[in-house]
C-alpha cells in the first residue's frame, strides 16, 4: 500500500482479511503469473483460514 504522508500511514490499521505477502514467494511475478485460480485460491485459504 502507498500512502500520501508518514501520518497517514501511521493511522493505518489493516483490516483482519489483509495478510502480507511480501515475502511468499508464491506472489512474486513469475509464480503468480503462472498460477492457475485453484492454485491462487489454494493459497489464499492457507494465508486466511474460516473464523
Amino acid at each position: 500500500m502507498e500512502f500520501g504522508s508518514d501520518e497517514e500511514a501511521a493511522a493505518f490499521v489493516p483490516p483482519p482479511e489483509l495478510v502480507e505477502v511480501t515475502h511468499d514467494r508464491r506472489f512474486t511475478g513469475g509464480t503468480l503469473v503462472r498460477a492457475t485460480s485453484d492454485e491462487v485460491h489454494a493459497w489464499r485459504r492457507e494465508l486466511m483460514p474460516p473464523s
